[in-house]
């Protein structure tokens, strides 16, 4: 079973998120901003995070950095689910190296058979 971390501030993301992780019962956890996704990077590892772009407190690009950064986290996926334009998600590739994007407004089948891929190489 992977353990996924979502990183989203829009509850209704992320509960959409949740719903099509769990179908291939994954332990998830849930992060609504850059902070509470720092703290739980720090305490936990895991294979997958789910990361939007634009959040409160801390931003997903400081939140990839951390992943990237952290000797528990640094090897986890990293899934962008953002509706940022190309010039910032060109930045995720700077920054910290995303393993896959996914744009919002969200297509339900790619986000579950890029987060397969991802989970599942």
């Amino acid at each position: 079973m992977a353990r996924c971390l979502i990183v989203e501030d829009n509850l209704v993301n992320r509960e959409i998120f949740v719903e099509m992780l769990a179908e291939d019962a994954h332990s998830i956890v849930e992060a609504a901003n850059g902070r509470e996704a720092i703290d739980a990077i720090d305490a936990e590892e895991f294979d997958l995070i789910v990361l939007d772009l634009h959040m409160p407190e801390i931003d997903g690009f400081t939140v990839g950095k951390h992943v990237r950064a952290s000797d528990t986290n640094k090897n986890a996926k990293i899934l962008v689910v953002s509706a940022a334009d190309g010039s910032e998600l060109a930045r995720t590739k700077k920054e910290f190296e995303a393993d896959a994007v996914v744009r919002k407004p969200l297509d339900i089948d790619e986000f579950v058979a890029t987060s397969n891929r991802l989970l599942n190489p």
